[in-house]
């Protein structure tokens, strides 16, 4: 998802962890752990940050089609701030044997989420 917010990235995590929150996530020790929703501060703006459990972009980014294709799909002529190229040229060498597959059921709910935050201003 592609937004415009008007705040530090630490905010936009915690809204994040919020939203994650209401799908029903719930946090264990096993970071790999099976998940109903997982979302990620990947990129903002072309800032690079880094904090006790993060970074931005994120490293994985570059290794991981399930991160890649979907942000090329937002804003594939991006140039990634840290490296050479677009997202799409990311992304391109990701996609093949690539197994992602669009959720248009959970966007729906993700947008039913935002509806809130947007009308108090976020």
């Amino acid at each position: 998802m592609l937004l415009e917010v008007d705040f530090a990235p630490e905010e936009l995590r915690r809204e994040l962890r919020k939203i994650e929150a209401d799908l029903g996530r719930v946090r264990t020790a096993d970071k790999y752990a099976p998940r109903t929703i997982d979302l990620d501060l990947s990129l903002f703006g072309d800032q690079v940050l880094s904090g006790s459990d993060y970074q931005v972009p994120d490293p994985e980014l570059t290794r991981l089609a399930h991160l890649a294709i979907p942000l090329a799909e937002l804003a594939p002529e991006y140039r990634h701030p840290n490296l050479e190229g677009t997202l799409r040229q990311i992304a391109d060498r990701l996609r093949p044997g690539s197994k992602v597959v669009r959720r248009s059921d959970l966007s729906e709910q993700l947008n039913g989420l935002l509806a809130p935050r947007r009308s108090r201003g976020r």
